[in-house]
């Protein structure tokens, strides 16, 4: 049996995101979702490509039909992601709201 490499996501989160391995397995099923929809959407692949535009259209349009507790876990996985890409500082007020 092979097991399927890892994405950019995946490496991202993983450093960025120590802890119990349920949690940083969460966060890793949020980004790939994250990023499957900014694919779709946009057409940008790269997690390093992404603009905060991105990430603010996936928590306000992407994922609008989920409850409010599941929105609330992808705003922290997007900060989490906004964190590893090195963006944080500069995306924060944006991500925000």
């Amino acid at each position: 049996m092979t097991t399927a490499r890892p994405t950019q996501i995946d490496v991202l989160l993983r450093r960025a995101q120590p802890g119990k391995t349920s949690s940083v397995q969460a966060h890793i099923r949020r980004g790939r979702r994250i990023a499957t929809l900014i694919e779709k959407r946009w057409g940008v692949r790269e997690p390093y490509q992404w603009r905060v535009k991105h990430l603010q259209w996936v928590l306000k349009a992407g994922i609008a039909e989920l409850a409010q507790s599941s929105q609330y876990d992808y705003w922290r996985t997007a900060c989490v992601l906004a964190a590893a890409l090195g963006r944080w500082p500069a995306w924060e007020p944006h991500l925000r709201g």
